[in-house]
Formats: C-alpha cells, structure tokens, sequence
C-alpha cells in the first residue's frame, strides 16, 4: 500500500479519502502513491477521485472530466532516498522558515555592527583634540617651525587660541579682530609666548619674524595710510596692566605735519603741536571701527629739550604717536660733533626712550648711514619724516629720518615733514 499526504498541509491521508482530515483540503492531487497511476490518471475536479481520463466522467461522482485536467503525477515528487512521496509545498515550507531565519540572523549581525562601528566614531572623537599646540619657540626667541612639508600647520585651523578664526593675511582680518588678539597676547607671560600667537594667526613668518604685510587703516580728508605690524608685546600700556598685544607703524607718509610752530624743542614730545594734532584731530576722523580699540601707551621720551641726563626722559600717555631714534634703530653711540665731550650722556638720553621694533631689525636697520628699510614714502616720493626725540645737544631741534634712511639727522621744528603714525591694540 502506498503513503500519502495531503498537498495543503503535508498530513498523512488514507489513500480512500477524498479530503484532509486535517485541514479538510481536497485530496485531488497526492490520493494515490506515484507507482499505482498511469499517464492517462487525472483527478475528478468535483469529488477528488483518480479516474482514467479516457472514460470522459468521474468513476465515483459522475462528474464530467474536462479537457486538460493537471495529471495526478505531476502533483508529487519523488524523494530520490526514499519510495515515500512527499508533497510538493511541504519543502518550500520548509525553505522559507530557513530564509527568514537567515533573515533575522543578518539583520541582528548588522546593527552590531553599526553600533560598534557609531560608538568607535565618538569615542575616536572624543579623544581627538580639535586644535594643535602653538608653534614650539626657540631660545632666541623666535618661533620654531612646526610646519610639515606640505605647508604651515596652522593653516588647518579655523578657530585660534584667542577664540578668533585664523585667516591668511594681516590686511584679511578686521580691526575688531585684531584687538581680540592683541589682547590674547596681553594675557601671556613673556614675548614669547605672545609671540606663539602671533605665529599661529600668521601675522609673522614661520621663524617668528615681522613681515612687509600691511593693512589699510581710513582717515577721513586724508585718505588710506598703510599699517605694518611693528612688534609684538613691546609696548606697555599706560594703565599699568601689562603690555600691549600688536604695535602698528605707518608704512608709507600719507600724513604730514610740523613738529612745532616755534623753532624750539622746548618741552620735548608732549609740548609738540604733532602730538597734540595726532590726539585731537586725527584720532577723531580715524577709521571708527578702529579707533575705540586702539589703547593708550606709555611712550617714554626727553620732555625737557636739551638735556645732559636721563632724568629729562619721562612718559607720556598717548593713543596716537610717532617713534624714537632708539625705537628705529636700536642702541646710539654717536659723536657729537657740536659737543663731543658729552656724546655719552647724549646717547644715554637718546637711548632711554625705548627699544628697537621688531619690524626693523629684522630689516637690518642701524644708527650707520642710510638703511634702505627707513624709507618712506608720501604721494610725492620718498621723504624725510619725524621721531620724537629732541636733539639733547641744543634747545632748537628734533630728530628725523632723511628720505635716504639715514636716522641720525635733525631738523627745524616748524618745517613740515612726514608722520610714521603709531598705535597699539
């Protein structure tokens, strides 16, 4: 006797039944064993039973056999291991169970994955700083290059230590900006590290040095005057808290004036009709982005005129300002030709008034002859221009630069020269 199975839900049937007693299916296909039914063998579409085609109507019901009944064969499959038929949806059953385990299985296996894969990115994140270290400096005070090979590793920053983005150039960032900065520096311990700052905002070049790079700065019936960035924590502010971050130097002449209307030096720098013209009119039509940033200084300078001893050099306090022979080219030990005796004292007032910017002597610039990084020039070519020092051997005179660069030159107070415009942020 053969074994079947119904086609709906895979339950064993007696071969004599004409449905599931299961599911109550039809047993059409699947209710005789393979071996016992001929090509001819069709199943009755009303009653299920295996009948011979050729006799035209079911031999159980009587119902009419229709052209094209599906042959009860093709209904069941034979396993090849063994002589029982088996239905032929039970192994798609079968396969689909597997399929949605697969499933389920590949799913859970990528959001671990993903999970894993998430929390490495934060915590990678996390451990990452998101600014390097300001550039390393040397002994000589110069900034060590920390660049690799492929340019300057600031140049990867967007926000700097001062909490203003970096940029390019001196002349790409406001002067708003620049004073945040300026007083980043302030903040810092020594020129140094004020210079690290300055490094990194790429104001100086990667040795630490002062460049040629200008920005223009707007005074109103004058025009544009081109500011170099002078030095970097060199001047100390006049309220005691330190010194200033930036000190900017006018890079070319568009401003001139006398020194003085009388032909005297009496009363230094703070008795000068250029230091009271620079502190009333021009600091009220400069730039007015710029000019409630700009901080006052203590510009040490010979307020007596002639003068044999230091105790003539005092301070003044000024927002605007001009340099001293000292600050433009360093230490003096000139002779002095009208009084050679005292040349030494001379040069000790001369040389109290400050110290050398930077901006100079990266320039070479020296108290010899003409220095070419002392020319300067106004709308009609080079000029000569003014410093705030008193010739100290006679009471008539200041000291100038010629329009060569020399620095060791004097002049008549009331003549009209250039004005190197200077001020701190």
């Amino acid at each position: 006797m053969s074994t079947i199975y119904c086609m709906h839900c895979g339950a064993r049937l007696d071969e004599s039944a004409h449905s599931c007693s299961v599911c109550g299916s039809p047993t059409s296909l699947g209710s005789v064993a393979a071996e016992a039914v001929g090509h001819g063998a069709v199943a009755c579409p009303s009653c299920g039973a295996t009948c011979d085609v050729s006799d035209g109507r079911c031999g159980s019901c009587g119902a009419e056999l229709a052209t094209g009944t599906t042959p009860v064969e093709s209904a069941t499959r034979m396993d090849p291991a063994s002589s029982i038929h088996r239905p032929a949806h039970a192994p798609q059953q079968e396969t689909s169970r597997t399929m949605a385990i697969g499933v389920l299985a590949a799913s859970i296996l990528l959001v671990v994955v993903l999970v894993s894969a998430i929390a490495a990115g934060l915590l990678g994140r996390a451990a990452t700083p998101s600014l390097p270290s300001p550039p390393l400096q040397t002994e000589s005070g110069e900034a060590a290059d920390t660049a690799s090979s492929s340019g300057d590793a600031t140049e990867d920053l967007r926000v700097g230590s001062a909490g203003t983005e970096v940029r390019s150039t001196l002349a790409d960032y406001s002067w708003q900006e620049l004073s945040i900065i300026g007083k980043e520096m302030t903040k810092r311990a020594s020129h140094n590290e004020a210079l690290a700052v300055a490094h990194e905002y790429h104001l100086v070049d990667k040795q630490g040095r002062m460049t040629t790079q200008t920005k223009s700065v707007t005074i109103s019936g004058v025009g544009t005057v081109s500011m170099r960035l002078a030095d970097v924590y060199h001047d100390y502010l006049a309220n005691g808290e330190g010194r200033a971050g930036l000190t900017f130097l006018a890079a070319d002449l568009s401003l001139t004036h006398e020194m003085k209307v009388n032909d005297d030096n009496i009363g230094g720098w703070e008795a000068s009709q250029l230091r009271s013209w620079l502190d009333s009119e021009v600091l009220g039509v400069i730039d007015p982005e710029l000019s409630p940033l700009i901080v006052a200084v203590d510009k040490r300078s010979d307020n007596v005129g002639r003068a044999l001893g230091i105790e003539s050099v005092t301070s003044t306090f000024d927002k605007l300002w001009i340099p001293s022979v000292v600050e433009v080219c360093g230490p003096i030990s000139w002779l002095w030709d009208s009084d050679p005796g005292n040349s030494a004292r001379y040069n000790a007032v001369l040389n109290a008034e400050g110290s050398q910017y930077a901006c100079f002597s990266v320039l070479g610039v020296d108290q010899e002859g003409p220095n070419a990084g002392l020319v300067l020039r106004g709308a009609e070519g080079a000029l000569p221009w003014w410093l705030r020092s008193c010739s100290a051997s006679k009471d008539a005179h200041y000291r100038l630069v010629g329009a060569d660069g020399d620095p060791s030159q004097w002049g008549m107070a009331p003549d009209v020269l250039g004005v190197c415009l200077g001020f701190c942020l």
